[in-house]
């Protein structure tokens, strides 16, 4: 009896020894899943930091696009001089320089003119003396404007067009005291004029070009760069002084002279007259206003010869 509740016993405790080993077994295969980590929660304090940084940002964003017109300006409207004769008016757009060199060249090129002078030899035959240059302000009239000392003493004068033709010309009326002289063509067929500007409006360091035959009609139409460098200069010409010159550093050569100084707008300002060729001088050279030539050179038109106020002379006793 004794050994049966002894065995009944020691097989209870197997039996709980064997229950305790399958819970233990069934929490190691089959472990409780991991909590989640619990976030906290934002503080009021961050909250405010971060709604003040994106306020900012946006603020900064408003700026950026209200200076980006003034750091990276618009492309300007195409810009078109004004002009009362048959040359095509320079126009150009943003996309263009400011100073378009080769639109004047071409529109203002074929209006420019070689002029060449003869004079007898001692073998009584004409031979080239000299040459210049000239530009058309009537196209059909076939009027030339150059400088007096350029056709002085000629005996026969040349004209030599952009298209190749070789006219010659006649001298319609020259003032040496303005150093301004008109020649004209017979021949008016397919020729340019020159658009003219107001010399009185233009300003130091405005862009200019001068167009004319350096060195005689081997180098035709020759375009240099400059601007203005001073106005109203005084300057003594073959014994004559001349007063409110345009002053320019655009390059003017012997043959130069009698062509046209040009504005940015395609314009013709001034007539090429000097350079100042002293030793250890460069830049220097000097244009007649067309402003002021043109009274002079409409009076040359019209009757041949310039009329100037006469001097009242005082005698001191």
């Amino acid at each position: 009896m004794d050994d049966e509740v002894l065995s009944t016993h020691k097989d209870n405790d197997r039996s709980d020894l064997s229950d305790s080993d399958n819970r233990d077994s069934e929490i190691i295969a089959n472990p409780t899943p991991p909590q989640p980590p619990i976030v906290p929660k934002p503080k009021r304090k961050f909250i405010a930091f971060a709604s003040l940084c994106l306020f900012s940002a946006f603020i900064g964003g408003l700026t950026t696009m209200a200076a980006i017109p003034y750091v990276y300006p618009a492309k300007t409207s195409p810009i078109q001089a004004a002009t009362t004769s048959s040359i095509t008016p320079v126009a150009y757009t943003g996309n263009q320089p400011n100073f378009p060199v080769a639109e004047i060249s071409k529109n203002v090129g074929p209006a420019v003119v070689g002029v060449s002078t003869f004079q007898s030899s001692r073998s009584s035959a004409l031979q080239e003396a000299g040459s210049g240059s000239g530009f058309i302000i009537d196209a059909k009239k076939g009027y030339i404007a150059t400088n007096n000392h350029v056709i002085n003493g000629a005996q026969k004068i040349t004209v030599s067009l952009s298209d190749g033709r070789n006219l010659e010309a006649k001298v319609i009326g020259a003032d040496a005291r303005t150093d301004l002289a008109v020649l004209q063509i017979s021949d008016v067929s397919n020729l340019t004029a020159v658009t003219l500007g107001d010399s009185s409006k233009i300003e130091v360091g405005e862009p200019v070009v001068a167009i004319g035959n350096p060195g005689g009609n081997e180098f035709a139409r020759s375009v240099t760069t400059g601007v203005i460098s001073a106005t109203d200069r005084t300057l003594d010409l073959q014994g004559e002084s001349s007063f409110g010159l345009l002053q320019t550093d655009a390059a003017i050569n012997p043959g130069n002279s009698g062509g046209p100084l040009v504005n940015y707008q395609g314009q013709v300002i001034g007539i090429n007259s000097a350079k100042y060729a002293q030793t250890g001088f460069e830049g220097m050279g000097f244009s007649i206003p067309i402003s002021a030539a043109m009274p002079t050179l409409d009076q040359l038109i019209k009757s041949g010869a310039a009329k100037h106020p006469a001097l009242l002379v005082l005698s001191l006793i």
